[in-house]
């Protein structure tokens, strides 16, 4: 499934993994393991699903999103340089995450969240092409720009008021019409 965006990954709380979301209900998302592309299922809208494009790490200066961590993980890897994964010892993570994102907060990032993020890493590097991550921004970037280009400005409509001859229920219970009140002009 190298062809899915970034902003397309999922994590459900409870269930191990990554997913693609592949579609949506009217209470949930159907989603894909992005391990086993026949495992498939749909998510209630109680089940707590979070975007990998909207996480982000703590750093000393500000917090960098999963993308950008991730790319300086592969860039890593592609050096040469391996790096943990979710199962080493603590300390070999720390060190791992120390190479990926030197200047993290030592006081916010919690060695589990480490773990998490290469555990994820993991399982995308054979799943996902890094070159995605960054595409939505780009492609967004480049609407904006031409919509700049091409927007009018258009004529404010006058529309009646909404609750024009609305029905409107009273103390009592019983309804009566009422009829939208215009402001007097000033003379």
């Amino acid at each position: 499934m190298e062809n899915q965006d970034f902003d397309k990954i999922v994590a459900v709380a409870g269930k191990p993994g990554l997913y693609f979301v592949i579609g949506q209900r009217a209470n949930g998302l159907i989603i894909q393991d992005v391990s086993d592309a026949n495992k498939k299922f749909a998510t209630s809208a109680r089940q707590k699903v979070s975007v990998l494009a909207d996480i982000a790490m703590f750093t000393e200066e500000e917090d960098v999103k999963l993308g950008d961590v991730f790319l300086a993980a592969k860039a890593i890897e592609d050096k040469g340089d391996s790096l943990p994964s979710k199962k080493d010892a603590d300390q070999l993570v720390k060190a791992g995450f120390e190479k990926v994102l030197p200047n993290y907060d030592k006081d916010r990032v919690y060695t589990s969240d480490m773990k998490k993020m290469f555990g994820w890493y993991h399982l995308l590097k054979d799943n996902f092409d890094f070159a995605n991550i960054n595409k939505p921004e780009e492609n967004e970037e480049k609407t904006s720009s031409s919509e700049k280009k091409t927007t009018k400005k258009a004529a404010p409509k006058s529309k009646a008021p909404k609750n024009l001859n609305q029905k409107v229920k009273t103390k009592t219970g019983a309804t009566k019409i009422s009829k939208a009140s215009t402001p007097r002009k000033s003379s």
